[in-house]
């Protein structure tokens, strides 16, 4: 076996890239606590959705509606920046489905009202009104998102292989458990004013545009921290590193929620939720920017036996394995930047074949190449 070649299957073996998920495991323990808790929180949301449904059907319809759409468009973002060895969308499903149910229903509700209700005994109903939902959530909820990331973990020791398989499905577990809270959200506000629509709707105005510094991004930060504390077989365990941002999620958390009572009256309220957006937004993009490398090289290295047949070019290979400033120079720079694209997504699928049929020669890998050809117009 040549040099590349062996690569080739190496960055297969180590990326796990190719390999499907299945989420039904019965000898798994894991699978029975993922079915359980979230058939849990089926069961606790259920009864809050009947409420909703029978006293403020037009805003639980509403928010339904409106933050339906806003998953969509974070579900394609995250999608878009999971480009090399993607997550599989099974897997993707199900950490989403973990976020929205069972995180939320089987843990953060139950929680939350259960810690808040202890400041409340202990410090006064003011104080936990104030404070509860700070000093509560960012704990009882990041552990809850964690724990899912966990038991997917447990199913899909071969899938989640690096900090950046973290960060991508912790942002998708998050994501889950964000559209959830902000449903609740969307029918509570109704309820607070007396079943008045319009309250739903400054609700949902006022969460969409607070939507980017919140559950997605704290629970990517988290995942990421949590398999680097852990650590994976082509990814040594950083303990320090990984226990500091599982805190820095918690704690920028914890500081988002705590806004209002930090601020008082004053004039400049919005310096805290700013610098939490700012510092918490840092912070994902020097988590990506730091664990997409060893993505790049599995790409590279999967690719590389491709510019050697002549299929794909050097630059092409630069373009594929490189950040998105190279992908869109290299476009940029070609004659026709529409068939270098059209080229470039071909070159990706390819990829993608070769890493389910587990680099071996097969006709689905073969139609693969000849549609990189059909992509040049050769």
């Amino acid at each position: 076996m040549s040099t590349l070649a062996a690569d080739r299957r190496y960055a297969i073996e180590q990326s796990g890239w190719g390999e499907d998920f299945r989420l039904v495991q019965p000898h798994n323990l894991a699978f029975w606590v993922y079915c359980v808790l979230v058939a849990a929180g089926a069961h606790v949301l259920a009864g809050q959705i009947s409420i909703a449904a029978a006293a403020y059907s037009g805003a639980l319809i509403s928010g339904l509606i409106a933050f339906g759409l806003l998953a969509v468009a974070y579900l394609w973002f995250i999608h878009y920046e999971d480009r090399y060895t993607t997550v599989p969308r099974k897997l993707a499903a199900a950490g989403f489905v973990w976020g929205f149910v069972g995180a939320t229903g089987a843990f953060a509700l139950l929680g939350n009202d259960a810690v808040m209700s202890l400041y409340a005994k202990a410090f006064g109903a003011s104080f936990a009104f104030d404070w509860g939902a700070a000093l509560a959530a960012p704990i009882d909820e990041e552990l809850a998102k964690g724990a899912g990331i966990l038991l997917l973990l447990a199913l899909a020791p071969k899938l989640i292989r690096s900090p950046f398989d973290g960060l991508i499905l912790g942002a998708f577990v998050g994501l889950g458990f964000q559209i959830s809270e902000d449903i609740s959200y969307a029918w509570i506000g109704a309820a607070n004013a007396f079943g008045d629509v319009g309250a739903t709707w400054s609700t949902i105005v006022v969460r969409t545009l607070s939507s980017i510094p919140s559950h997605w991004m704290f629970t990517a930060v988290f995942g990421a921290g949590l398999i680097w504390f852990i650590g994976r077989p082509d990814v040594p365990a950083r303990k320090g590193l990984g226990a500091g941002l599982m805190l820095t999620a918690m704690l920028m958390h914890g500081l988002w929620d705590a806004s209002a009572a930090i601020a008082g009256n004053s004039a400049f309220g919005w310096i805290v939720p700013m610098t939490v957006a700012g510092v918490l937004i840092a912070v994902f993009v020097w988590i990506y920017e730091n664990t997409a490398p060893i993505e790049r090289e599995w790409m590279r290295e999967l690719m590389a036996p491709e510019v050697e047949r002549g299929v794909v070019t050097p630059a092409e290979l630069d373009a594929l394995a490189g950040p998105r400033t190279t992908l869109r120079r290299y476009i940029r720079a070609q004659p026709d930047p529409r068939t270098a694209r059209h080229v470039l997504d071909a070159e990706s699928e390819l990829a993608h074949q070769i890493a389910r049929d587990g680099g071996a020669e097969t006709a689905a890998v073969q139609r693969a190449r000849a549609g990189v050809g059909r992509a040049r117009g050769t």
